[in-house]
């Protein structure tokens, strides 16, 4: 399934139209659909769609040779010396628009290290008075952004665009599963986020099914798919796992790693700026704070979906999984899911509140969690320009009219606590919420109030009465 990627085909498409020479670079994690996407992309279009692998350079041209031969119908490919500056400066003199695309570049320059350096001399030489599109793209963040991006990368600053590809929203499953309910559509986004190749195992399956027969099954991919996760981007996995299994067990603040994990203050906060850089670790601070980089509020969190569920219930477990999955997944399902979902929730918050803000036309330049020494607030928008300033609970869970208004009543008292515009600013307060009763004597009273039923509003031209 292809679904909402109008923005990165928009993108693509508009260099293509050009017809001038391009040098486009696509990236993202693994199993995001930068594949697909490409494929999509080339339908259609005379194009060389090549896939590194792991081989010699040697083996890597002459299949390159092969794929060119088949996609220009130009037998002569075959037959031509095995140098890449060769095979591009015949593809240049076809002197047509062509789309050659590299996928999974970083098997390409773990062949050749001088590989990179190679394409640029091509590019400058060759391609850049050409009609040829040529599209790097691969899967391993660390290797893109140092063999690609990277300002010491041979390649840096010669690309004519670049795309990181992202996962979807969590709003976006409905295109996925237009026959689940939002209440399914949440336990699945809490567990796998919004990586398409994960998604697609619980489209034909009930949630716990998949749990049982594909994330908890030794042997499985979603069982083994941490691993690998962590092993395309590490060099070090055992000592990155120990930081990211102490995240995973509520370890957030620096001191709590390092006293968690046992290695040297220094050597943690080395290994968390790579876990940053790679995107598998977020740094958050209070949304309020001026100077978040100097902060001494910094938390640190696992980023996905995925990676947090296999850090909770994979990773640590393995031994009980193999002895009797199905004995772990209804303990798991029974005790333990609602409170790793209601964290979830909260992500999928973000998201949803944003939508409604921007469809009621208010600007929110800023939203994230707020906390002091003594209160917390899940969520505070910030709409700067009009010193408007919205403070959200959200709870997975069904709250009667009553625990609505106490909820709010304790909202407006820590409220207070937060330092930004006080005595200047309009204030607005929220609750999100799996079901809200007494919904509209909230939004009567001007609270924004929103459950599960709302979100179909938020996807289409509606907007749920406030």
């Amino acid at each position: 399934m292809f679904v909402n990627r109008d923005a990165e085909l928009a993108f693509l498409e508009k260099h293509y139209a050009g017809g001038q020479p391009e040098f486009i670079v696509l990236f993202g994690r693994r199993r995001v659909g930068k594949t697909e996407l490409l494929k999509r992309f080339c339908a259609g279009k005379k194009a060389i769609f090549f896939i590194g692998f792991s081989g010699s350079m040697g083996e890597q041209i002459s299949k390159f040779q092969e794929v060119t031969a088949e996609a220009t119908g130009d037998p002569v490919f075959k037959q031509l010396k095995p140098d890449w500056e060769v095979i591009f400066d015949r593809l240049s003199k076809l002197g047509e628009r062509l789309i050659v695309v590299f996928d999974e570049y970083p098997f390409l320059a773990l062949s050749d290290k001088t590989f990179s350096s190679r394409m640029l001399r091509i590019w400058e030489t060759i391609l850049m008075n050409s009609k040829i599109y040529l599209v790097l793209c691969g899967s391993s963040v660390n290797m893109m952004l140092r063999e690609v991006l990277a300002y010491k990368s041979p390649l840096y600053g010669r690309r004519t665009g670049q795309w990181k590809l992202e996962p979807f929203q969590f709003l976006h499953l409905d295109k996925f599963f237009p026959d689940k309910s939002w209440l399914e559509r949440v336990y699945i986004y809490s567990v796998v986020g919004g990586i398409p190749f994960y998604l697609k195992y619980f489209s034909q399956k009930s949630f716990q099914d998949v749990l049982v027969e594909k994330m908890f099954a030794k042997g499985e991919l979603l069982y083994a798919e941490g691993e690998l996760l962590l092993k395309e981007e590490l060099r070090e996995p055992a000592i990155y796992n120990s930081i990211l299994a102490a995240l995973s067990n509520g370890r957030t603040r620096l001191s709590d790693i390092v006293n968690e994990t046992g290695h040297p203050k220094t050597h943690v906060s080395k290994y968390l700026v790579v876990l940053q850089y790679l995107g598998l670790v977020a740094r958050e601070v209070p949304v309020t704070e001026k100077n978040p980089s100097k902060s001494k509020l910094g938390l640190y969190f696992i980023s996905g979906n995925y990676l947090k569920f296999w850090f909770k219930f994979i990773h640590p477990n393995a031994s009980e999984l193999e002895f009797d999955s199905n004995a772990f997944t209804e303990r798991v399902m029974r005790n333990e899911i609602d409170t790793f979902v209601g964290r979830a929730f909260e992500g999928i918050c973000r998201q949803v509140l944003l939508r409604y803000l921007s469809k009621k036309g208010i600007c929110c330049e800023k939203l994230g969690r707020w906390w002091d020494r003594h209160n917390e607030i899940d969520l505070v928008g910030l709409d700067k320009s009009n010193g408007h300033i919205i403070f959200t609970e959200c709870k997975w869970s069904e709250l009667s009219l009553g625990e609505c208004m106490a909820l709010i009543s304790q909202l407006k008292e820590k409220a207070k606590q937060v330092d930004w515009h006080l005595g200047k600013r309009k204030e607005s307060y929220c609750i999100i919420a799996r079901k809200l009763a007494g919904k509209e004597k909230l939004r009567k009273e001007g609270i924004i109030a929103l459950e599960l039923s709302d979100f179909d509003a938020l996807i289409s031209d509606e907007l749920p009465s406030s």
